[in-house]
């Protein structure tokens, strides 16, 4: 392999990196607001559900809060965010730290391509679980 293809695929790794990187903080943000929205729209819908608050704030803005607060929670439940965005850092930190041995000369540019398939495979597919205590359970 010539130092011309070697360039190539050291930016195309540290491309791949960088998106990993990318996909990780999009995740973290989308866990973080999700999670909020879920929380407290939970939290607002119990306080003035009772008798006493239910004139301050009215049904339909109630619903709305409860739809959004249920939507924000089962978006994060069924499509596991969390593990996802774990599963992108953990495979970012495997795969870069592969790449500072291969800078240092301690691994090829074949072993760290070989690396390269570990770390998609820590990664993995997005998954879609409509039932998670089935699934859970089940394991």
């Amino acid at each position: 392999m010539d130092d011309k293809e070697k360039k190539t695929i050291e930016s195309q790794i540290m491309a791949i990196l960088e998106r990993w990187k990318r996909l990780s903080k999009l995740y973290h943000v989308m866990i973080c607001i999700l999670g909020a929205t879920g929380v407290c729209g939970g939290l607002f819908v119990s306080i003035f559900l009772s008798a006493n608050d239910a004139y301050y704030v009215n049904v339909l803005t109630l619903k709305i809060v409860s739809l959004s607060s249920s939507a924000s929670i089962g978006l994060l439940t069924a499509f596991d965010m969390v593990n996802k965005r774990n599963k992108y850092r953990a495979a970012w930190r495997f795969w870069y730290g592969k790449y500072m041995l291969y800078e240092i000369g301690s691994i090829t540019i074949e072993q760290l391509l070989q690396y390269y398939e570990h770390a998609e495979q820590m990664v993995g597919n997005l998954n879609y679980s409509f039932n998670t205590t089935t699934a859970k359970n089940d394991s």
